[in-house]
């Protein structure tokens, strides 16, 4: 049976950066509908295919960093173990998602693609 996406389909990803488990970053995502990963994917990408494709095939552009931002801020909830720079728990809003390492943000994003089978499935879904 299929159930639909809802807002309060949620899940946790842990972001293992080597420290103590106890100060683990812990992420809320949510699931994404059809609807919200079609609406960020109609705002980052643009297919190109007039005279300077000479007849190839389109080029496809896609705005990378504005789609990662897009999904991780369509995605996060919450969080926990996230601290300020003086020390103090930061606040899960907009600004502060933008504040996230880099390398946390591609983290995110892969763990969120892989939840939501955005790169299709991988060998372990295919045998579930």
């Amino acid at each position: 049976m299929l159930k639909l996406i809802s807002d309060s389909d949620t899940y946790e990803a842990i972001y293992d950066h080597g420290g103590p488990e106890e100060e683990r970053p812990i992420f809320t995502l949510r699931r994404l509908s059809g609807d919200k990963v079609n609406t960020i994917d109609d705002q980052t990408t643009r297919v190109r295919a007039d005279r300077s494709t000479d007849g190839k095939q389109p080029e496809v552009l896609v705005k990378s960093g504005t789609s990662r931002r897009l999904k991780i801020e369509a995605s996060i909830v919450d969080w926990k173990n996230i601290q300020e720079g003086d020390g103090t728990p930061a606040e899960c809003t907009k600004d502060n998602i933008g504040k996230l390492p880099a390398e946390v943000q591609t983290w995110l994003e892969d763990e969120i693609e892989k939840k939501n089978c955005l790169k299709g499935l991988g060998e372990e879904e295919r045998k579930n």
